[in-house]
This record gives structure tokens, sequence and C-alpha cells, in this order.
């Protein structure tokens, strides 16, 4: 079967509750900050969020042949050993025992075979069996007798571990801790829009916001998924997702049409018209610098689709302006959380000079 096949239809290893809201901030961070390499490399990626482990990269989404998984674990304080990534623990309500940690990991190597090719622990915390210097490395790169328990331990709970088997298995430490994560990726876009996109001056919180958002969203439960694309769409940024988010920013810093326009547009709306307007144009321009931007340019593609083609041929502009808005009312409640008509007449002469 194909990796596209197995990716649509084996199922999840059901979770036992939900992802601590700090703790899914941490994978999100994470997954961000790995979107952020992989970008500046060559390759289709595709980097899942919660979907058979915390976080899943495929080397190329539009045909996957191989899967990296990375499994995120936090801790105040302590080191990781052997022991704790080996120890399994009972099962609430029974004596059985669950997985370890490791064999949950190990479990994706199960599912998709040799496609899967690295499977990483991250955490914020290092490990004692293998130097910091060293990350990110190979459990194999571990002392000898570090490296002997573990393959014990495998063995001990997986009959058809191999020896083999341990240079699958990775160590990593994030760069960021509990309480910085939401500087640390603000810096790191910050110095990836200017270093390789041109982007000097723009709102990066707004930009950082809103990919954040995006990323976080895609933790959701899968249901419904029955198409590989429906999955993609689902649970993964791509390449070309982000590609397009960089340039709904770069357009954004070009086009910022100015009042005194409107004034000289011929709109059709009287003075008194224009009062209420003028008011809101100036929330939508405040918003251009201050709201989530992935949602903002969302609806921005949906009102150009609508001025660009229009379902009737208008003979003004406050006659197009004026249709539109009531047509937009539902796209507005989804991306503004209410419909204020003023507010969308506003917005709605911002994007139509916009484009003048």
């Amino acid at each position: 079967m194909s990796l596209i096949t197995d990716l649509t239809n084996i199922p999840q290893r059901e979770k036992g509750g939900s992802t601590a809201l700090d703790r899914l901030d941490f994978q999100t961070t994470f997954g961000l900050d790995e979107l952020l390499r992989r970008h500046v490399a060559p390759g289709n990626y595709g980097i899942a969020f919660e979907f058979h482990d915390d976080i899943v990269v495929l080397d190329d989404v539009g045909n996957p042949g191989s899967i990296t998984t990375y499994q995120l674990k936090t801790d105040k304080s302590k080191k990781w050993t052997i022991a704790r990534l080996t120890s399994r623990k009972a099962e609430p309500g029974t004596n059985k025992k669950g997985p370890s940690i490791a064999a949950k990991m190990y479990d994706n190597r199960v599912k998709f075979g040799h496609r899967v090719q690295e499977v990483y622990f991250v955490s914020n915390q290092p490990c004692d069996f293998i130097d910091q210097d060293k990350y990110p490395c190979s459990f194999s790169n571990g002392s000898p007798d570090s490296v002997s328990e573990f393959e014990a331990a495998m063995k001990a709970e997986i009959p058809a571990f191999k020896d083999v088997d341990t240079k699958l298995f990775h160590y990593d430490q994030t760069s960021f801790g509990l309480n910085e994560y939401s500087n640390y990726i603000l810096g790191r876009i910050v110095n990836f829009l200017a270093d390789h996109c041109s982007v000097q001056e723009c709102n990066h919180r707004a930009f950082y916001l809103g990919v954040y958002d995006q990323c976080r969203n895609k933790s959701k439960f899968l249901k419904d998924v029955v198409s590989y694309d429906q999955l993609i769409a689902a649970k993964f940024v791509a390449r070309n997702d982000f590609d397009q988010w960089i340039n709904d920013l770069k357009l954004s810093l070009k086009t910022r049409p100015k009042w005194s326009s409107v004034q000289a547009s011929n709109s059709g709306y009287t003075f008194q018209e224009l009062a209420p307007i003028r008011i809101q144009w100036r929330n939508y321009e405040a918003m251009q610098f201050s709201t989530d931007f992935i949602n903002l340019a969302l609806w921005k593609k949906e009102v150009r689709k609508r001025l660009d083609q229009p379902s009737v041929a208008y003979s003004s502009i406050k006659m197009m302006i004026d249709t539109e808005s009531e047509a937009l009312k539902d796209t507005a409640k989804l991306r503004f959380g209410h419909y204020d008509r003023t507010f969308v007449q506003a917005a709605l002469l911002y994007e139509y000079l916009a484009n003048e």
C-alpha cells in the first residue's frame, strides 16, 4: 500500500483525554519552529499537529515517501532517563500496564514500516544518557550501558524490537523554555521575515498570532476525513500554505488607501452617509495592524472575489458597496464575530480602493 493510503486509513492511537493548554502551546511553538527551519531548506514539506504523534513531518506532502515523528514532553526540572522513557504505568482501573513512552514512539514504525525514518523525543530538559553538545542525535550515541539498558527494556515490552532499531530513536532539546516560548517564536518570525522575505517593517505580532492560530487549529480532533486531500487540509501546514501567508502579508503592506481617495472617488454617498463610514474606515484601517492576520487575509480574499466578479452590473460605487455588504453578512460574522453594516461598508470601500 502507498503511504498516502496508509496515512488516510490507518487509525490513530487512542489518547487518554485532551491535551493541556500549556502543553498544546509548547507543541505548537515547536511545530512552528520546525516549519521555519524547513521552509529555508528545499522540499515540499508538510507538518501535522496531533496526528499519530504530537508533530509529524512528511518529506513531500504531494508525494510522501518518508515520515519523521516527534513526541514532546515538558518537565520543570528533572532530566530524562532510560528508565523514565521505558517505564510502564498501570492503566486506570486495571492491573494491565500501558505502553511506555518509547513504545508509543515505536508504534509509528509498526504502523508505517520503514517509511518512518526517525522518531524524536523532544523536551525542554536534557537527558542523562547523551551529552548535550551532541543533540539532536540518535539514542545510539549514548553510553554503551544506556544503549544496552534501552534495548533490553524495549525487547521486554516489544519482542519484535531489534538492536538496529535503536538508531531510529533520536533525542533533542528545545531552544526555548517553558516560560519563554511566545517571545522566542515571535523573534524567530521577525528574523525569518527580515532575512528570507525582505520584510523589515510590519505588524510582526499580528502575523505571528495568525500563523500560530492556524497551526494550533490543526491540533483539533480529526473526523469525517475520507481522502488524502481532506487529511492534508485538516491536519497539515505545508510549504504552499506558508508561502501564501507570506504573500498575503506582502500584499497588505503595498495596498493602503487613504480616506481622501473616498472623497475623490464620486462614490455616490452623501456627506451625511459618509460620516459614520469614515469612523468605521479608521477602525478597519487600524485592524490591518492589530488583528489576526490570517483571519483578515481570508476575509480580504472573500471580499476580493465579490468585488472582482459582481453578480450584477452596478451603476455606482454606492450601489455595489451597499449590495455586497449585505451579501457578506455571514462572512463578516464568521471572521469578526458579528455583523455591523457600516463597518462592512467601510471595509468594502477600503478594499475596493486598495485595488484601484
